[in-house]
């Protein structure tokens, strides 16, 4: 009987390969002194670059293994080149990346999750911000078309159809083995799918996750393109805005009024 680690081993092999079909091999059978130093560079920049990825999204890690990291780093430096000097800022395009691959035909689930652990990476890292209570007065005025809301900057909405946040809290719960407790993942990724919706959100200094109803999600979603809160109650008339006010308050989404 096989071991769990030779399993993962092999399906984490597997996942390198079908991530290297999808691409063509351009390596070069001999090199020049300079061709030889700018390999040098590269392989310094890929050793960062793949480190990078695997702190900024460690449950994809899990899922494909270090090889697949790897591959999926040399690929997406060629798509997003690291600007800000901070290799934290770095990686949110991988799950497009990932969508342009082989690996996505084969685990499509993959490109949401990494979108998932982004968000709530970006989350984490974002800048607190703190309700400004005296806006709230502006709730008073009879013009709700003057009306708008403001979301801290953590704030985000996510859409899958996959259950992509029980799969991220599975591997992020386990710190050694997963392969453990492969069925329960095997029947999130394989069994019946439904739509699923999320907010991300920054609550006391940590990165939170929310499942939301379509009507919740469509709200946040016109509410972060700007629209106002006559608008807003006038798209949504059965929605309880006192309710998610209170809610918005308290889990601090809401940063002010204008």
């Amino acid at each position: 009987m096989q071991s769990n680690n030779t399993v993962l081993h092999r399906r984490q092999a597997a996942l390198v390969n079908i991530i290297y079909g999808g691409f063509e091999d351009t390596k070069k059978a001999s090199l020049s002194r300079e061709e030889r130093g700018i390999v040098i560079y590269q392989n310094n920049l890929m050793m960062t670059a793949t480190k990078a990825l695997s702190l900024n999204y460690p449950v994809i890690e899990q899922m494909v293994g270090e090889e697949a990291i790897y591959v999926l780093a040399r690929y997406l430096l060629k798509i997003e080149y690291p600007h800000s000097g901070d290799w934290a800022d770095w990686g949110k395009e991988l799950s497009s990346l990932i969508k342009t691959t082989p690996l996505h035909q084969e685990h499509p689930y993959l490109a949401s999750t990494a979108e998932l652990e982004w968000k709530l990476h970006q989350a984490a890292r974002g800048e607190p911000a703190q309700l400004d209570v005296n806006s709230l007065s502006r709730l008073s005025l009879s013009d709700l078309d003057q009306v708008y809301l403001h979301l801290t900057p953590t704030v985000g909405t996510l859409f899958s159809p996959y259950n992509v946040e029980q799969l991220w809290r599975l591997h992020k719960s386990y710190s050694g083995n997963i392969d453990r407790n492969c069925h329960e993942i095997f029947e999130l990724v394989s069994g019946p799918q439904e739509d699923h919706f999320y907010l991300i959100f920054q609550k006391d200094h940590l990165p939170c996750i929310e499942s939301l109803s379509r009507t919740e999600y469509d709200w946040f979603n016109t509410l972060l393109a700007g629209e106002s809160l006559s608008g807003l109650l006038e798209f949504y008339p059965n929605f309880d805005f006192s309710h998610w006010l209170g809610r918005a308050i308290e889990q601090q989404w809401l940063a002010r009024l204008s």
